[in-house]
């Protein structure tokens, strides 16, 4: 969008054109622009579909008296927000049941934006846990622990650990892996 103005004295028609980068360019038509009054021009949607800093312009295609004042320039910075669990680090391997252990994990921030999300941590179907990572930077890594889990019942379970943001690369969002409880249990049967 743009705002246009019209700074001669009578009524004008005229095309105006907006261009991001080398990917977009559209014309609209004002039609009827009454003098010393200033119209609101919208152009059809742009997707930021790359990111990277892109140039935009807009501009009256009159040919008027002041050419000087018929194009605005900026630009736009597209960020992408991307955070992914790279990897589950506790609870793995074998643990004897009783066992304390705090489950963690490992995400890292792969976007161009510092963010805040939530991590999600599951065990097996008795422990789930949420936990919040507040102003990740982007192009680090973040060590992510959650409330201790207690190895309780004997058996192969699955662990999860997921992030919960709405982002640009979902397929990155969850690691898996798996613990194994065993019972330890060694007593005297008889005496001899």
């Amino acid at each position: 969008a743009c705002s246009v103005y019209n700074f001669g004295t009578t009524s004008e028609t005229y095309a105006v054109r907006c261009s991001i980068g080398s990917s977009y360019a559209q014309n609209v038509t004002v039609s009827g622009h009454a003098p010393g009054t200033r119209r609101y021009v919208t152009f059809p949607n742009w997707t930021a579909a790359q990111r990277g800093s892109f140039s935009v312009s807009c501009s009256s295609r009159l040919a008027d008296q002041n050419q000087a004042n018929n194009r605005k320039s900026g630009s736009v910075t597209v960020g992408v927000s991307d955070v992914g669990c790279t990897r589950v680090l506790a609870p793995s391997g074998s643990l004897d049941s009783g066992s304390v252990v705090t489950p963690a994990c490992s995400v890292y921030n792969f976007g161009s934006n510092a963010v805040s999300y939530t991590v999600r941590c599951r065990v097996g179907g008795s422990y789930t846990q949420d936990v919040t990572v507040s102003s990740h930077a982007p192009g680090t890594r973040r060590y992510v622990t959650f409330p201790n889990w207690t190895a309780a019942q004997r058996g192969t379970f699955p662990v999860t650990c997921s992030t919960r943001l709405d982002d640009a690369n979902p397929d990155n969002n969850r690691s898996s892996g798996s613990v194994i409880v065993n019972v330890t249990d060694v007593g005297v049967s008889r005496l001899l």
